[in-house]
């Protein structure tokens, strides 16, 4: 039995950790880690983006009540969430070494409107997206779309 999409959501909780534990390295002043755990987040992100649009997304727009100017809408949040996260990789590669307090709440307070896009977009999918996809997709077809998930894509 394949189990329901919304366990998706468990992706959810590791992008969440992996950008707590670069605010914990930024605050510490840690700027290598701070850099390495948003570069894998970002990495997170993009990959879980790219699974929601080519193997979810269609099917949720096979939904009675999907229309396409939701697609697109969701579409535009995964580029806008993508922009502001490279953005914040830039702002934190442009940190004076070691950076001043000011420098890193500016950082923060970029981050905070970030991650509120991103919980926003998140509750939507928890309580739209994958909930509509559990209701109305067959055991087959879920099959698919986890079997497709969870194999590895070659680098690159």
């Amino acid at each position: 039995m394949s189990p329901p999409l919304s366990q998706l959501l468990d992706v959810h909780r590791a992008l969440e950790a992996h950008f707590a534990a670069h605010q914990a390295a930024l605050l510490d002043r840690d700027l290598s880690t701070a850099s390495d755990h948003l570069a894998n987040f970002i990495r997170r992100l993009a990959s879980h983006i790219n699974d929601e649009e080519a193997w979810m997304l269609p099917a949720y727009e096979a939904l009675p009540h999907t229309t396409e100017r939701y697609a697109k809408l969701y579409h535009g949040e995964h580029q806008k969430l993508l922009k502001i996260a490279h953005e914040i990789e830039d702002r934190v590669a442009a940190l004076s070494r070691p950076p001043s307090a000011a420098e890193i709440i500016a950082v923060l307070d970029r981050e905070c409107f970030f991650k509120d896009l991103l919980s926003h977009h998140d509750v939507r999918e928890q309580n739209d997206l994958y909930a509509a996809l559990d209701k109305h997709l067959t055991e087959a077809e879920r099959d698919v779309i986890w079997m497709e998930l969870s194999t590895p894509k070659p680098a690159g």
